[in-house]
This record gives C-alpha cells, structure tokens and sequence, in this order.
C-alpha cells in the first residue's frame, strides 16, 4: 500500500524570491502612455528687445523669451483650451532667476506666439542659463491639474 505524501508548502525562500521577481518586473516595465498633449510649444528662442534672436547677453541687459504654440486639430468644430503657460530660467547654480506666467485660450488649428522678458540682475552668476516652457489647465496647487504640452527649453549665457 502506498503511504499517503505529505503536502509540501513552498518555502519561505521560494515566496520571498517570486514576489520580488514580480516586482522587479513591474518596475522595470515601462509605464503605460499617457494621453497625447492637446497643444505643442513649436519653439522658445531668446531674444534682444528688438526681436533679434540671441543667445548671450551681458549683466543688467534685457533678455526676452519667445514662445510659439501649436495646437493640431481643426476641422467642422474647433475646441477651445485655456491654459497657463509658465516660463522658467534658472541660473547655472540651479537658483530660479525668473519665472514668469500668463493666461490664454487656444483653439485646434491656431499658432500662438508670445514674449515676456526680464532683466539679467547685475549680481547674475556668469554662465549657462536654461528656460524651460511648461503648459497646463491651472495651477499645479491644484487636484485638476493637467499638462497640456510637452514642456521645452532652451539655453543662454550670460557673459
């Protein structure tokens, strides 16, 4: 007659192993693609107060930050998306020089452009700086918040 087995559990090991296997998994796998954006920063270009594109600038100097916006679409009934564009320039130490916002509405098939600016300060750190274009639906205080563009930068020096 045959001796009835014993059931055999997995040991501790085995479990401790599979469930990190399992996790290592999930973390490695890509994250699922959020939707596409509504809107695309087409270009952010630096400028002199003339509208000259330039890319260095001295201390105590006017640099003004061109932004142009696309957003696709069109067709028999156009949607309107209001957004917030936030333009941000940080020095080459990291600290923020800048950081300017406006409101607007754009609607599917328009371009958009617009400029805001700032003076370099006359203490400026001497070196590379970054703008950095970021678009949403409202403040990032708020529970609603969405991006609505791609953000895009550009850089400066300042000599």
């Amino acid at each position: 007659m045959r001796k009835p087995q014993k059931r055999r559990f997995p040991s501790a090991l085995w479990v401790i192993s599979l469930t990190l296997l399992v996790l290592l998994t999930l973390s490695i796998a890509p994250p699922a693609r959020a939707a596409p954006y509504v809107i695309t920063i087409v270009s952010v270009e630096t400028t002199d107060q003339a509208g000259n594109p330039r890319n260095v600038f001295w201390r105590g100097e006017l640099v003004m930050i061109k932004v142009k916006l696309s957003c696709p679409g069109g067709g028999y009934s156009p949607v309107s998306y209001p957004y917030i564009q936030f333009v941000r320039t940080t020095s080459p130490d990291l600290r923020m020089v800048y950081l300017g916002f406006m409101s607007s509405t754009i609607s599917s098939g328009e371009n958009q452009s617009s400029t805001s600016g700032f003076t370099v300060p006359l203490t400026a750190t001497t070196g590379q700086y970054k703008v950095k274009v970021m678009l949403s639906n409202t403040l990032p205080s708020n529970p609603q918040f969405q991006a609505l563009a791609e953000p895009k930068q550009t850089t400066f020096t300042v000599i």
